[in-house]
């Protein structure tokens, strides 16, 4: 799903990227979620809810989605015949706070003394993430528009609504169908997990157990990763302090969902490890108290890397398995080690852009842009190199020019930018003596190497 115009850049804090004023008085509020994602609009005032954008704001969605409404209002996104993604019905709310009338006072029947209503300090108030105590509630009608479009269709009444209070709050939110999971037994039974995910050595008969995530990759194919992790969220620990628990990319899950793979299908020897992570959340009582669920994130610069390898390889799906084993294989049956963790809190967070492409290319003396065989002559010892870049998502480019022995090694390179996307970045190459033939001749040849800003 994206925005049919070009975004300005965001302003990031946690799970939230806020992108201001993409309509006047409106901003734009994209947050990452366990299950999935939220875009909500924040309509700031009532002149905002005026303009006639903000009564239907229309979305575009990827090539090759389908879209289609469900009888409950809500819209599922299809694409290669598969389930991809779900909204649940669409819902705004205003920030009315909550409010009490004095004691006595009935509204209802007119009767009592009414005075003034009070306020309730320390009642929730309305933010993008959900209505607050006092919020008044209303429905958004979606409306598949064509074959990439979805319209949403705020209540007018709330729009108009003279009771309501600004900001306004628009949110059709987004559910991504659960990455797959699997797990492994070191006795090749099949066993209720009760809903959760096992790993490391069961108290109960001594069984190990390992547990595997699958994620799609198919919105990232061909993108340029700039950071990548693993959260898991670890629901109980066998220890009452941290103890180690390690991640590895492993090859595909080869079962349905939640079924059991052969012990065969193990982490070691031939997966990749890409980060280690500790942690504690005993259920047991046996530690005092209940601890609480712990957030496990895997961020290693291994993991990024292979993130970002496997989308410029235009991977479709990324698989991870968690094993108690360490790289050398050890200590998987160190019975501190043992922990179950929630099948669906497990997320890959993958913050990514698109490269950027030339879209045009010259050099001063103007010159054909040559290789092989039938290469221009300069007549100049300091040309400059020039390069129209785009990026398609309207962010800043860098670019590098180089200077090439033909066939050969690096002479020397520049970086110039960043610049706006579409502008032309320039870059000038002067040659050693030594660069320049008896006859005046330079045999040389240049090549362009460019990145988005965040690359």
């Amino acid at each position: 799903m994206s925005w049919p115009g070009k975004l300005p850049t965001p302003t990031v804090q946690g799970d939230s990227a806020t992108y201001p004023e993409v309509f006047p008085g409106v901003d734009l509020v994209m947050r990452a979620t366990t299950t999935g994602f939220t875009h909500v609009l924040v309509i700031k005032t009532a002149q905002a809810a005026a303009n006639p954008a903000v009564r239907t704001v229309e979305l575009i969605v990827g090539a090759g989605v389908e879209l289609s409404e469900l009888a409950d209002g809500s819209v599922r996104a299809m694409a290669g015949g598969q389930v991809v993604a779900r909204s649940r019905p669409a819902v705004m709310w205003d920030s009315s706070p909550l409010t009490l009338w004095p004691e006595g006072s009935d509204v209802m029947t007119g009767s009592g003394p009414v005075g003034e209503a009070v306020v309730v300090a320390g009642a929730a108030q309305s933010t993008p993430e959900g209505p607050g105590d006092g919020a008044r509630v209303g429905d958004v009608q979606t409306r598949v528009a064509g074959a990439g479009g979805l319209e949403l269709i705020p209540d007018p009444s709330m729009l108009d609504g003279e009771d309501v209070s600004f900001p306004l709050f628009v949110d059709p939110s987004w559910s991504v169908i659960a990455a797959k999971w699997a797990y492994a037994n070191s006795i090749n039974s099949n066993w209720d997990l009760g809903g959760k995910t096992w790993v490391g050595m069961n108290p109960y008969d001594g069984t190990l157990y390992r547990s595997f995530f699958e994620f799609d990759m198919t919105t990232i194919k061909g993108k340029y990763v700039q950071s990548a992790s693993v959260e898991a969220t670890l629901y109980h620990s066998w220890s009452c302090s941290p103890t180690w628990v390690h991640l590895y990319r492993t090859s595909n899950i080869t079962v349905a969902s939640g079924a059991r793979m052969s012990w065969s299908t193990r982490p070691l020897p031939s997966a990749t490890w890409l980060d280690s992570a500790e942690g504690n959340a005993n259920k047991s009582g046996g530690c005092g108290a209940n601890q609480p669920d712990m957030v496990m994130q895997f961020s290693r610069a291994e993991l990024t890397n292979d993130v970002r390898q496997a989308a410029e390889n235009n991977w479709s799906l990324y698989t991870v398995g968690l094993c108690a084993c360490n790289p050398q294989g050890q200590f998987e049956t160190a019975q501190d080690r043992w922990k179950k963790f929630y099948t669906n809190k497990t997320k890959l967070v993958v913050t990514y852009t698109s490269k950027p492409t030339v879209t045009a290319r010259a050099t001063v003396p103007s010159t054909a842009c040559v290789s092989g065989g039938g290469r221009p002559y300069i007549n100049t010892a300091t040309p400059q190199l020039r390069a129209q870049i785009t990026d398609p998502e309207g962010a800043q480019v860098r670019a590098k020019f180089e200077w090439w022995v033909t066939g050969g090694s690096l002479i020397a390179g520049t970086t110039v930018g960043p610049g706006a996307s579409g502008s032309w970045l320039a870059g000038g190459i002067g040659f050693m003596a030594g660069d320049v033939g008896a006859s005046g001749d330079i045999y040389r040849g240049w090549h362009l190497l460019l990145a988005g800003a965040g690359q």
